[in-house]
């Protein structure tokens, strides 16, 4: 399936490190008129192969068109967040001021915080917003990734999809531009795109058009370090089969250490244990059918994979 992949600068160095100077794995899939919460879940941004974000707004929001900015640290390599529903605001680290976006106190539906922020694309002020947003809030040297949630206009998920690109300012589209997405008033928007660039740098814009609006698209780069002399192991923590899975999923792990923790997709904690071997099986046959998220903690950090239980 052909892709339209433009890029300003495709191979570039960072000056920038964090605190082990080395360069991290910034991964994004998207997917247009995704036909059900299953596929809707392979909408998603990654760091390192840990899963940051995935869907969109959620609750009643789902049936809207909607634009997903992620921002990241440059320095910690740490995205954005927005606070979660209550109690679970983590309001020591994510972003009180919700700018406008459709995650207000919670309201996109997950029991944690939230590592996007997303817009309406069918309303003028939501938009408008996010424009100032794009111009004003986000600081030069910050990595933005924005990519689009794109449905089918008759019906989705059981839902009348609203929202469109009606609302797509001369305003909106100037912030586009001025970070590096020149052509974004030139692709027919019904068709999936993501966009990434570091603000202030064009040289480091590239974006990724679907050939059509169910297409599946995905783009990869590297952010926060120089890349020089990093270890395969360091991107793969652990990797787990069989997934999709019904019974058990085995877990593998070069330390043979570490606690892990396995969330639904609203964050609600189902299991939780230690490692203490190399190689762990995990019963999930009492699960129902869905999409789970695996973290495992071990000496090398954090990170969260997805699961499809299936029956």
């Amino acid at each position: 399936m052909k892709k339209i992949i433009y890029s300003l600068c495709f191979l570039y160095t960072l000056t920038t490190s964090y605190s082990f100077g080395q360069s991290s794995a910034l991964y994004c899939q998207n997917k247009g008129y995704p036909a059900d919460l299953t596929q809707g879940y392979n909408i998603l941004y990654s760091i390192d192969d840990s899963v940051q974000e995935y869907l969109a707004c959620g609750q009643t929001n789902i049936a809207i068109n909607q634009v997903l900015v992620a921002v990241i640290d440059p320095i910690t390599c740490e995205p954005w967040c927005s606070p979660g529903i209550s109690p679970y605001t983590n309001t020591d680290t994510c972003q009180q001021n919700m700018f406008g976006q459709m995650n207000v106190n919670g309201s996109c539906g997950r029991i944690r915080p939230e590592k996007l922020f997303y817009w309406n694309q069918g309303s003028s002020s939501s938009m408008t917003s996010l424009s100032d947003f794009i111009d004003n809030i986000i600081p030069d040297s910050a990595y933005v990734l924005i990519y689009s949630w794109i449905l089918n206009p008759t019906n989705v998920y059981g839902l009348q999809a609203s929202g469109s690109f009606s609302a797509w300012s001369s305003n909106i589209l100037n912030s586009f531009h001025s970070l590096g997405f020149a052509a974004i008033d030139t692709i027919a928007l019904t068709r999936p795109w993501i966009f990434f660039t570091k603000k202030g740098d064009l040289n480091t814009s590239v974006f990724v058009i679907g050939s059509h609006a169910e297409d599946t698209i995905s783009l990869t780069q590297n952010i926060c370090g120089t890349g020089v002399g990093i270890s395969e192991d360091l991107f793969q923590p652990f990797t787990l089969y069989p997934n999709p899975v019904a019974n058990t999923v085995t877990i593998e792990t070069k330390t043979g250490s570490g606690n892990y923790q396995l969330h639904d997709v609203t964050g609600k904690l189902l299991l939780s244990g230690t490692l203490n071997a190399t190689r762990f099986n995990l019963d999930v046959s009492a699960l129902s059918k869905g999409v789970y998220f695996l973290s495992l903690q071990t000496i090398k950090g954090r990170t969260t994979r997805k699961i499809e239980v299936v029956k």
